[in-house]
């Protein structure tokens, strides 16, 4: 083995293979065949990984990793080996006497030597307590030859770790390999768990009020862009309703609506029901719709149809689920109705599989779907649906780490925290948070990347 510094090991983690420094938090890929490189030894001396090369440790600046947090008086930090469809799993650090002062300290800028002399300790026991910072276990300080350029956010927004495992269950897929989530959705238990811990949605993320749709939650915001189009008359369904918080927010753009909803999970439909007095609630799928032909004026599903079926095709998935709602609407449409159809995707590249969920949805190729609606005879409008909506992409939210991280803290502690779009207006803790860091609607937060959805209707 090529000698390495002391500190520094090669570690196998999930299909990747590096040098980890636990003496800075720092890593460079590594081969699989243990062959050292001239690039690579550079690399690895520029590092400090190579035994014998002189580094200087007291002059390095130690930088903190967004994925870790100080919460009361314990630092809590993402586990780098748990993760799941549900994010990483945190876990708390305790840190005692004068080393808790050292986060506090580490503010980019800096160097080692300097907060040694700040908290008035040697060197070398500065250094071996933020080799517990450092661990690959924790990662939540990188030791850095000078000070972050501004915008130098990657490392630290990430961890060296496995990639999130896809986790399926038996019956997930039929014989084909086609989707089939049919019975997983009938099965849902609760609106508010489901939504906040399996498929968190847009919808749900934007179900309170925020600055991004100018004070409104998302279902007004689709109300009122229904309204504007001439939409909302006669009878009006919505299929998928979830925890009824789209309708809810509707009906308040336009109240007194002939409002029908199809839902498929007996679950959803009962919170349905309590939750939207004078709507009629039916127990059914979107490809078999419980409505006779030509009965509807409007029709629309938001964020469902990637739940639908998805064949494998020889050229990537075929959403043949959404087809086949296509055609339903098509059936139960009255001449003149408008349908919309929100979901993630694309417009021109391939359908994917979603493999960081617990379930295998499929994106939607909106090229092909806009074609089939075509061919049925329907109009097919594609728009970005941040754009349809009047979305400002540019507000703020919680970025998705910090939400994992209070999550875990709330868990641990019998409280919890709900999936949204949380922004500086609205969370409220009642405790303090060294760490917490916020972002933008077009980045990551508690919700899924708004970026990626599209939606399709009538022209």
């Amino acid at each position: 083995m090529f000698p390495l510094a002391d500190g520094v090991e090669v570690l196998d983690v999930g299909a990747r293979r590096f040098a980890w420094n636990g003496r800075t938090g720092r890593h460079v890929a590594w081969p699989d065949d243990d062959v050292v490189s001239p690039a690579l030894l550079h690399r690895l001396a520029g590092e400090g990984m190579v035994r014998g090369v002189s580094f200087d440790l007291a002059s390095l600046v130690p930088c903190r990793g967004w994925l870790a947090m100080w919460i009361g008086d314990v630092l809590w930090h993402a586990d780098p080996l748990s993760t799941g469809a549900g994010g990483r799993g945190w876990r708390a650090l305790p840190l005692a006497g004068w080393e808790a002062a050292l986060w506090a300290h580490v503010n980019d800028a800096r160097t080692v030597a300097e907060i040694a002399s700040a908290l008035d300790r040697p060197i070398d026991e500065v250094l071996a307590a933020f080799s517990r910072l450092t661990a690959f276990g924790v990662q939540a300080v990188q030791l850095r030859a000078g000070r972050p350029r501004p915008g130098d956010e990657g490392l630290r927004r990430q961890l060296v770790a496995p990639p999130t495992p896809a986790a399926r269950e038996a019956g997930m897929y039929d014989e084909r390999g086609a989707t089939a989530l049919a019975d997983w959705h009938r099965d849902i238990p609760s609106a508010r768990r489901h939504f906040d811990d399996v498929e968190t949605t847009v919808a749900h993320a934007l179900e309170l009020p925020h600055p991004g749709l100018g004070g409104r939650a998302y279902g007004e915001a689709l109300g009122r862009l229904f309204y504007r189009r001439g939409w909302l008359s006669g009878r009006v369904v919505e299929v998928g309703p979830g925890s009824g918080a789209v309708a809810e927010g509707v009906l308040r753009a336009a109240p007194g609506l002939d409002y029908t909803r199809v839902e498929l999970a007996p679950a959803l439909l009962a919170a349905q029901d309590a939750r939207l007095p004078g709507t009629r609630g039916l127990l059914g799928s979107a490809t078999a719709l419980p409505l006779p032909e030509a009965s509807v004026d409007f029709l629309f599903a938001n964020e469902v149809i990637a739940d639908l079926e998805s064949v494998p095709g020889r050229e990537g998935w075929i959403n043949t689920g959404a087809q086949a709602f296509l055609a339903e609407i098509r059936r139960v449409l009255r001449p003149g109705g408008h349908y919309w159809l929100s979901e993630f995707g694309t417009v021109d590249g391939e359908a994917e599989e979603a493999a960081a969920l617990g379930h295998p949805e499929v994106s939607i190729q909106f090229g092909d779907l806009a074609a089939h609606a075509a061919s049925l005879g329907l109009g097919a409008r594609v728009e970005p649906l941040a754009e349809a909506i009047g979305l400002d992409l540019a507000a703020p939210q919680l970025w998705r780490g910090s939400y994992e991280g209070l999550r875990a803290y709330l868990r641990a502690t019998g409280r919890d925290i709900e999936a949204r779009a949380w922004h500086p207006g609205n969370l409220e803790l009642p405790f303090p948070v060294d760490g917490l860091h916020w972002t933008h609607l077009a980045d990551r937060g508690p919700g899924p990347l708004v970026t990626h959805f599209y939606a399709m209707g009538s022209a």
